[in-house]
């Protein structure tokens, strides 16, 4: 039977950051080598493992704002919001999205905002 991994074990400074956000969230699969190499083999190239590390290299050092612009621009998102008239025309104004992992949040905010 296989040793169980423990996440701690497998991330490193020098993991792809793509590699160390998945791993961060998937420390119960990690538990289990078999079924882990199992989700590396079948289900990273049908989710487009290799596209996100090919986006992350790509835009590795660019400005916030550029990396938001091409995200908004390649998931031509369709945003409708509402209560803008609460947010300063001009100045400064504290903006959050509330979903800890996800991007979309973010260049949904992004659109809106800009």
């Amino acid at each position: 039977m296989d040793t169980p991994l423990q996440p701690s074990e497998n991330l490193s400074a020098q993991a792809h950051i793509i590699d160390q956000l998945i791993e961060e969230r998937a420390t119960g699969l990690m538990r289990h080598p078999r079924v882990w190499r199992a989700v590396q083999r079948w289900l990273y190239p049908r989710l487009g493992y290799a596209d996100a590390v090919a986006v992350v290299d790509r835009l590795d050092g660019a400005p916030g704002h550029e990396v938001f612009d091409w995200l908004s621009q390649r998931l031509s998102m369709r945003v409708r919001a509402t209560g803008l008239e609460h947010v300063p025309a001009a100045g400064r104004a504290v903006v959050v999205a509330n979903h800890p992992a996800g991007i979309a949040d973010g260049i949904a905010v992004w659109d809106t905002l800009r």
